[in-house]
């Protein structure tokens, strides 16, 4: 019998891990009455630290793929609600990730995690526009990033993981790995 393809075992091997993250006192916040433009703010900090850390070992060239860096667009909108009602986030100590991707099977894992993040993140800013509204103009940049297709990111992962003969074992403990750093980030 053939095994299923990688994104298909990634999404079901993966589930308890993308639910701790969802589950994670800042994310969900999000969708609580309080949740307010400091919380945003702390909640994109966040964001900032995890990418600022994870970025450099996942700038990876994957055939087709290139992974498109959040980091300008973090930096924007922290820099846009600063502008606009100060820093709440100053004396935020910084969180560093207690895992970096080694392998670019591990790499892969991570792309996984964070470019399916994508589609949670329009539903995530079409909610914080409704709520905000103005407020919020020109500072939701990283909730509304566009990558590319879900589905052609998807099929380059399967066809990566056939075509190089990746240990996708690897790629799936990559994913969880990076699904486990983010949710220590957002606790």
């Amino acid at each position: 019998m053939e095994s299923p393809v990688l994104s298909l075992r990634l999404r079901t091997e993966t589930r308890e891990a993308h639910e701790r993250v969802e589950a994670a006192p800042l994310l969900k916040a999000l969708f609580e009455p309080g949740f307010g433009l400091n919380s945003y703010q702390l909640l994109l900090k966040r964001w900032l630290d995890f990418f600022t850390f994870v970025e450099p070992h996942i700038q990876s060239d994957f055939g087709h793929y290139r992974y498109q860096s959040r980091l300008p667009a973090l930096e924007s909108d922290l820099a846009v609600l600063h502008e606009r009602y100060g820093d709440s986030c100053r004396a935020l100590e910084t969180r560093y990730p207690n895992w970096f991707p080694q392998s670019a099977e591990e790499k892969l894992g991570a792309c996984y995690v964070i470019e399916g993040s994508c589609l949670g993140a329009r539903v995530i800013c079409r909610h914080l526009e409704r709520r905000f509204g103005e407020r919020l103009q020109d500072a939701c940049q990283f909730y509304a990033i566009e990558t590319g297709s879900w589905l052609d990111f998807r099929r380059h992962l399967d066809e990566a993981s056939e075509d190089a003969g990746m240990d996708v074992d690897k790629v799936i403990q990559g994913a969880k790995a990076c699904f486990g750093a983010i949710a220590i980030h957002m606790n």
